[in-house]
């Protein structure tokens, strides 16, 4: 396959910046060009209007609608127009975060109220990354050495449960870095990604709000031999919840039980997961509107220091001009297979017409390889 002869961006044009992910999920978004000189301040000026107010299309293909036409208006060199009257959006360009990061900030409502964290359920980045983590424990181990574990809470009485749901970030970082000195020790990096889930059918039946977290993590080495055993893990969770109601509550210590299951990935881990990430988003406006918001938790999703920097490494930034390359010459692309799909996620309106600035799309896996090596 020949990619070299088509379109590439002119070189007076540098204002894109995109990522593509390990499983072919990539994004294409606006970004300031710091190579403006003089022109830097007023550029710097307008490409900030944008995050003011956003437009969100979530589906609709572009073939056969114009795209060329419209990534055209993204590149018009005349930029003076949408000062102070475009509006959009950036998408999938931060940083790498997880559960452990300590660093909170309050985000205030439109009528000033401070929105609690943890209220709006998983985020899009947090659903980006933990699936982002899974390919790459798929891609690392393969299916059959993947475990996939549950961590639930046994018994106990009200008083003692609200404390376990309100430091429930505590357990799961302290569970995380038992888990880490454990492999670490093994010889074996410590990658471990999970989310977190409310027992629904635990409050509906039992009148008692529970979280409990599925995890993925690799459970075996290539001689067939487990990492970790229920024994192991069992002890481990219950150190971590007797310690947390120790400290807060009382120190009677718990009856773990069937506190904790383990079992091989079967099929996918990447389903496993995000089966548990879209149908949060539904049970936490449930939970709302009964009256739990704060005993939702603060973070939904985390992995362990490895498992973040493996990511860090494996997501790849899109430079301007092949962000541009993907975008122009996306209808060849597809027809050779090279991408599978390309969706407008963000635009900006002014004086009745729509430009995009942000795009998702999906490279196939053949040939990931292929449009990495031409890139780098």
């Amino acid at each position: 396959m020949n990619l070299s002869k088509l379109d590439r961006q002119p070189k007076d044009i540098s204002v894109l910046k995109g990522t593509i992910h390990p499983d072919g999920f990539f994004t294409i978004g606006r970004v300031p060009n710091k190579k403006k000189g003089k022109q830097e301040a007023d550029y710097d000026h307008r490409y900030g209007s944008q995050f003011k107010t956003l437009v969100w299309r979530e589906q609709g293909d572009f073939e056969g609608c114009g795209m060329v036409t419209r990534v055209e208006e993204i590149f018009s060199p005349n930029l003076s127009d949408q000062a102070g009257k475009g509006r959009g959006a950036n998408i999938g360009l931060s940083s790498v975060r997880n559960s452990d990061t300590k660093k909170t900030t309050s985000s205030k409502g439109r009528e000033g109220r401070v929105s609690r964290r943890g209220s709006k359920g998983i985020t899009q980045l947090g659903r980006r990354r933990v699936i982002d983590a899974v390919t790459i424990l798929e891609q690392t181990y393969g299916r059959k050495r993947l475990g996939f574990g549950t961590l639930t809470i046994p018994s106990m009485d009200d008083e003692a449960m609200a404390v376990i749901n309100r430091y429930w970030h505590t357990c799961i970082e302290s569970f995380q870095r038992y888990f880490r000195r454990h492999f670490k020790k093994l010889g074996v990096p410590s990658l471990l990604v999970g989310v977190t889930e409310v027992q629904m059918k635990r409050l509906e039946n039992h009148g008692q709000f529970a979280n409990h977290y599925h995890f993925v993590y690799p459970a075996k080495d290539k001689n067939g031999g487990y990492y970790v055993s229920p024994n192991w893990v069992r002890e481990v969770w219950g150190n971590v919840l007797n310690a947390v109601l120790k400290k807060y509550y009382s120190d009677i210590p718990l009856e773990m039980g069937s506190s904790v299951d383990l079992q091989m990935v079967k099929k996918s881990a990447k389903n496993y997961l995000s089966k548990y990430i879209s149908k949060g988003k539904d049970d936490v406006k449930k939970l709302i509107s009964e009256g739990y918001q704060s005993f939702l938790p603060r973070q939904w999703w985390g992995m362990t220091k490895a498992m973040r920097d493996e990511i860090k490494m494996t997501v790849i930034n899109i430079s301007s001009e092949n962000c541009y390359f993907l975008l122009q010459n996306c209808d060849e692309l597809k027809k050779m297979g090279v991408i599978k799909k390309l969706v407008a996620s963000a635009s900006i309106v002014f004086q009745e017409r729509e430009v995009i600035c942000g795009y998702w799309g999906v490279i196939s896996l053949d040939y990931l390889d292929v449009l990495i090596q031409m890139f780098y």
